[in-house]
């Protein structure tokens, strides 16, 4: 015990406590500058767009970082995504499990603009293209994200070729945590979501609790009122052959993310949807599918274990509609005379 107190001691508590200045010292001054710097480069090279970063500030022992003023621009000078800032607060218990672990994560006034310039062509189909190309399937990371928050958000789509240019402002979402560890920090937020359409609100509003010690369920209400669903045709494939020319959707749903036990969740859809005046047609317009009303009710359905229980199917006034070519009904009387 002695000699935990002699010279040897106190030069390896110097060394401790130089270290730690030193982590201090480069995560203050050092830090930001360089991560500035490396990510310009990487996501300039990745996106193919001009990126500006404004600031970058760390704060390496309370594990935390902001970015600010972040934009990503087009050749022309447009700017087509950005935000105002970045807050993450890492956990140290990403060390012990392995993994990604952050307490928190703030995302303020983020905005995107889109323009879809002709048929099935947007100004970032090269992004697409890229990113959607089939890869080799991988293990599931291990991460636990929690207190996620976005705020004051902003979605400007420009359809170009109908003339049209659609807003979503005010977007702001709160989620309790996104996670594949069984990891949870303290609960900041509850689940919701809002957001203004083309100056029409909307809301989606949950709740969180602890069904047992160490064990969240978290549920979000979706209820839908008439959305019209004939104003997603002109986004629809063109190769798809059918065209969706009236109908209109009605929900009544919970969504409901429950952890069941260590490392094993589920996330089940509870309640009833309605689509009411559904009329389905031929790319040539020729009618091919209409009813009055669907009603479904749903008993419990889990996406991701994908056990489903439907308890009620309700289909009121539907018209069907069929046409046989000459070729078809003629190859069908060669195979089966009688």
């Amino acid at each position: 015990m002695a000699a935990l107190k002699g010279p040897r001691a106190r030069r390896l508590g110097l060394w401790f406590v130089g270290l730690l200045l030193a982590f201090g010292v480069l995560g203050y001054l050092a830090g930001p500058p360089l991560m500035k710097m490396v990510l310009v480069k990487q996501l300039s090279a990745e996106l193919q767009r001009d990126v500006s970063i404004e600031k970058i500030d760390i704060s390496p022992y309370a594990l935390s970082a902001r970015v600010a003023g972040v934009s990503v621009k087009d050749k022309a000078g447009k700017e087509v995504a950005g935000f105002d800032e970045l807050f993450v607060n890492l956990s140290s218990f990403s060390l012990f499990q392995l993994g990604a672990v952050v307490d928190e994560i703030r995302l303020q006034g983020p905005r995107v603009a889109v323009a879809r310039t002709r048929e099935g062509q947007y100004d970032i189909s090269d992004l697409l293209e890229k990113w959607l190309k089939p890869s080799e399937p991988s293990p599931t990371p291990r991460f636990s994200i929690n207190n996620i928050q976005i705020i004051g958000g902003k979605a400007v789509f420009d359809d170009q070729p109908l003339g049209k240019v659609h807003t979503v402002s005010d977007i702001n979402l709160s989620l309790p945590f996104i996670s594949s560890l069984p990891y949870q920090a303290e609960r900041l937020v509850e689940p919701n979501f809002s957001a203004i359409f083309d100056g029409a609100p909307f809301a989606l509003k949950g709740r969180s609790k602890d069904i047992f010690e160490g064990e969240l369920e978290s549920e979000l209400n979706i209820d839908l009122d008439r959305l019209d669903l004939a104003g997603f045709q002109p986004y629809v494939p063109s190769s798809l052959p059918l065209r969706l020319k009236g109908g209109f959707l009605d929900t009544e749903l919970r969504v409901v993310f429950k952890e069941l036990s260590e490392k094993v969740f589920s996330l089940t859809v509870v309640g009833s949807a309605h689509v009411s005046d559904f009329d389905l047609a031929e790319a040539g317009g020729a009618p091919l599918l209409r009813w009055k009303r669907l009603d479904v009710e749903v008993g419990n359905a889990d996406l991701i274990n994908r056990r489903f229980a439907v308890q009620r199917v309700l289909l009121d006034g539907m018209d069907a509609f069929m046409a046989v070519s000459k070729a078809l009904a003629k190859s069908a009387a060669v195979r089966h005379p009688d």
